[in-house]
């Protein structure tokens, strides 16, 4: 017993079929031409570090005058929270900061201790008020040595 399949219905099939196999021979052409390149495509440059003009550190010279300036001084804070004193002075002078409280009481906090200026010459402290503190107004006062000279900076820290 044979099935009959109307004529339309046999081109439509075959000329599917025809399409099926064209497609898949393009997709062989295609993969064959693309990986057949001559040299491996090329690396872009590396880019070169862009200036951005921004200050190079430099040493002061041996006989710089020392001095300290105020940068920033986070006040008035309340007794028992972090508080923090920057400033600016010759890069690598050696700082001391000294917190002085009601009746001459010197602060002790581990964030207080001698640092070194950074290579731009910025050193900043950062403490714990101590909690016992009573409001007031108190002297900050930093002191930066560079090569046997010194300069001074005093603010005020106000506790509320």
């Amino acid at each position: 017993m044979s099935i009959k399949i109307p004529k339309a219905l046999k081109k439509t099939l075959i000329s599917i079929v025809v399409l099926v196999v064209l497609f898949a021979i393009a997709g062989v052409v295609y993969v064959y031409v693309s990986g057949r390149q001559s040299a491996p495509p090329a690396k872009p440059a590396p880019k070169k570090a862009v200036d951005l003009g921004l200050p190079k550190p430099q040493q002061p010279a041996a006989n710089a005058a020392e001095g300290v300036a105020k940068e920033t001084l986070i006040s008035p804070v309340k007794a028992g929270q972090n508080t923090s004193f920057s400033v600016r002075t010759n890069p690598t002078s050696t700082c001391s900061i000294v917190v002085t409280y009601s009746g001459g009481a010197v602060a002790h906090d581990s964030g207080l201790a001698n640092k070194k200026a950074d290579p731009y010459g910025f050193v900043t402290w950062t403490w714990t008020v101590d909690p016992a503190v009573t409001p007031g107004t108190y002297p900050v006062t930093v002191t930066c040595v560079y090569n046997g000279r010194s300069g001074v900076v005093v603010d005020n820290l106000q506790v509320t």
